[in-house]
């Protein structure tokens, strides 16, 4: 009788002793899980007067952090204005609508499998200048090299013309895609409107050495300032 007391009493000890070492682990797991959650919610609620001048810009003005993506800066409905390329900063501060501009801002000329998709706008170096420019995509989804050497061109309402002469210009192999900026070589003022023409892209040797008429013309686009 006694013994199996005894080993009733020593069960009840153990069980004791089981469900309080459970309390306590629940207990610390608890305690833990809401200081993680305090701290989060420190970070979250970080006072403006600790945030660098990155952060702080980054919370108050998003358009006036810089991206080095053309498509995130091309694209209108995007709070991202300024474009960094390298050590170069420029902001857009005005953008030219036409027939085919979609609502993000963009246009779209095909040409047998390869497609040229471009936002064009107005931009604003650091020192105040101004040109017009592109921010877009190549894609050539051919078999074929594609150039675009001296492929765009626009002509001003001041009878002025311009070319491209940076990242559009050369040539893009089959299969690939790029992003790129480029700007148009003008000497005078800002238009308020400009016909946009693409000539076919080179594909052969013999085009090379054609002169710019001798290109098909494959889109002319009119554009006014939004």
């Amino acid at each position: 009788m006694k013994r199996t007391l005894l080993l009733l009493l020593i069960g009840l000890l153990t069980f004791a002793l089981v469900a309080c070492s459970d309390d306590k682990g629940n207990e610390t797991k608890v305690k833990k899980e809401e200081s993680t959650q305090e701290e989060d919610k420190e970070d979250n609620s970080k006072s403006e007067d600790d945030m660098s001048q990155a952060e702080w810009t980054e919370k108050n003005h998003p358009e006036k952090m810089p991206s080095t993506d053309p498509l995130e800066v091309g694209n209108k409905n995007n709070d991202k204005n300024i474009f960094q390329d390298g050590a170069t900063t420029i902001t857009i501060v005005g953008r030219y609508v036409g027939d085919q501009t979609d609502e993000d801002g963009f246009n779209t000329i095909e040409y047998k499998d390869t497609k040229l998709r471009f936002a064009l706008v107005i931009v604003e170096g650091e020192e105040g200048d101004q040109e017009v420019g592109m921010f877009g995509e190549k894609i050539n989804n051919g078999d074929t090299l594609m150039d675009y050497d001296d492929t765009i061109s626009i002509t001003t309402d001041q009878k002025e013309k311009g070319y491209t002469w940076f990242q559009l210009n050369g040539p893009i192999d089959p299969g690939l895609k790029e992003k790129f900026f480029d700007s148009f070589d003008l000497q005078y003022d800002i238009p308020e409107t400009l016909t946009f023409t693409m000539r076919k892209p080179v594909e052969n040797e013999e085009e090379y050495l054609m002169n710019e008429n001798e290109r098909k013309v494959i889109a002319e686009i009119e554009f006014e300032k939004e």
